[in-house]
């Protein structure tokens, strides 16, 4: 087992300070914490340190290891001060147009009904719902059906329309139950991450209209729910996961969390790894940046051999991972070179989009930046630039530009919230 000692106190430190620099050069150039800047250096240190408790038995990493990570971090970062604005965006605007907002919001929400469940009725002739409850991992494999998962996937923008619904003063009783209809599709999709994505775009949306300074106790609370939702996840759909890991210091009262860690940390040493070359070398060219390009080209339109979709496995120390964060997988695609432009731009282009909806007097770029910003709080984890992604990009930009035109019935519309 590799114990704790001061060379690990040390990362910890430094990884601290990156932290707390990249919350006080929000605050100075943004006037609030909640920016792309804090967000993406925030979490990856965060995740690098809890690493460096060494509460699972995993690989060292190397100083080369860290230092591509630390040059991924200061790139983001430089993208986002050369497209940072020149005033603080902390104080949200007046007056704001909810228009369209209703519309889009029963739409989504319908079609998110639909997206599951039609599938469970097909399922339940094939296994009957009594074995469906007995056996739920079955849905993992079955119920994302082509072209139906993708109404599924939609139920993602459920949760952080009701945040913007309740900000606008207009929520009402039947839409919690269309939230709770989203969330139940996206339980059965037997993909923990897209509970995860609702959640996280929702606090995002939420946190770009309330800047002024983050909720601890709701940060808790939600902290403690999303641990308590992957631990309900693991012993009762993703079963076939719940091997024992090699080397855990949680034993006894504490041996749930051992899951938990792993997913938050695991990605660095299979970073580790895939640097030393256990990968090898990615299928095709762009493997991973390109992923969205090459499933319309493979899957969607057939031109090209359908280019695989998962990441290779590698041992990490105690067992297996597949994941290797942002950095990671850009790094493995691109090399060093790939890291900084593509960390680059991110920061660049999240920035903007964050400035954009912080001041504008529109629902649809608060929207829009919940959703694109999941790949900033999940990158310690994946990359996520992927086809999801650009998927749920084009259907709030075109669902929600159609919700607002004007032919729309007033009986789905209402007016801008008294100031």
């Amino acid at each position: 087992m590799i114990a704790f000692s001061i060379w690990d106190l040390g990362w910890m430190l430094t990884l601290l300070l990156l932290s707390l620099a990249g919350a006080a050069v929000s605050l100075w150039r943004f006037g609030t914490v909640w920016t792309p800047l804090a967000l993406f250096v925030g979490v990856n240190c965060l995740s690098l340190s809890a690493y460096h408790l060494r509460l699972l038995d995993l690989i060292d990493l190397s100083v080369r290891t860290h230092c591509v990570v630390l040059v991924g971090l200061l790139a983001f970062a430089a993208g986002c001060l050369i497209v940072s604005p020149v005033r603080p965006v902390a104080e949200p605007p007046e007056n704001v147009s909810w228009r369209g907002l209703r519309p889009f919001f029963l739409i989504t929400a319908g079609l998110s009904l639909v997206g599951w469940v039609v599938p469970l009725l097909i399922l339940e002739r094939e296994f009957t719902l009594a074995v469906i409850r007995e056996r739920p991992w079955l849905l993992q494999d079955t119920f994302q059906m082509r072209y139906l998962g993708y109404l599924n996937l939609v139920g993602i923008l459920v949760l952080p329309s009701l945040v913007l619904l309740r900000l606008a003063r207009r929520a009402r009783a039947l839409d919690y139950a269309f939230v709770v209809s989203s969330l139940i599709g996206l339980v059965l999709a037997g993909i923990k991450q897209f509970v995860f994505f609702a959640v996280v775009a929702a606090v995002l949306v939420h946190s770009v209209r309330s800047p002024r300074r983050p909720r601890l106790a709701s940060l808790l609370v939600l902290t403690i729910g999303a641990l308590a939702f992957f631990v309900f996840y693991q012993s009762t759909i993703d079963v076939f996961t719940n091997r024992p890991f090699q080397g855990s210091r949680f034993t006894g009262v504490w041996a749930w969390l051992e899951k938990p860690y792993l997913y938050f940390v695991g990605s660095w040493p299979a970073l580790e790894k895939l640097m030393q070359g256990a990968a090898g070398a990615p299928p095709v060219p762009g493997f991973v940046v390109l992923q969205p390009l090459w499933k319309v080209l493979g899957d969607g339109l057939g031109l090209v051999e359908p280019v695989p979709a998962y990441l290779p496995f590698v041992e990490i120390g105690g067992g297996v991972f597949n994941v290797y964060s942002f950095v990671g997988e850009v790094f493995w695609d691109l090399g060093l070179g790939g890291v900084v432009l593509v960390c680059l731009l991110h920061g660049a282009v999240t920035t903007r989009l964050f400035a954009w909806a912080a001041t504008s007097r529109r629902w649809l770029p608060c929207l829009l930046y919940g959703v694109v910003a999941y790949s900033l709080v999940n990158s310690f984890f994946a990359f996520y630039l992927k086809f999801n992604l650009v998927v749920l990009v084009v259907y709030t930009l075109v669902v929600g530009a159609t919700a607002a035109l004007r032919w729309l019935p007033r009986g789905l519309e209402f007016s801008p919230s008294p100031s």
